[in-house]
């Protein structure tokens, strides 16, 4: 499994472009796999990919570290 999370705060303008990224990647992904259908059938597997964004509430939130983690030294 592959993921990546990232808590950012944007604006309606970014979260339109962020839009548009999405639109990207999607068609980006069904590219490679447009490629990858000339691959025999046993070098490939089915694979679910989400593309998400949702607003968070953070008031609840009253550690620092949740939106900061600390590196360990």
């Amino acid at each position: 499994m592959l993921w990546r999370y990232r808590l950012v705060k944007l604006s309606a303008k970014s979260r339109s472009r962020l839009e548009g990224l999405f639109e990207e990647w999607s068609r980006t992904v069904h590219a490679l796999a447009q490629e990858d259908r000339r691959l025999p059938a046993d070098q490939c597997q089915w694979h679910g990919v989400l593309f998400a964004d949702q607003p968070v509430d953070l008031s609840e939130v009253r550690e620092p570290s949740f939106l900061a983690p600390q590196r360990s030294k």
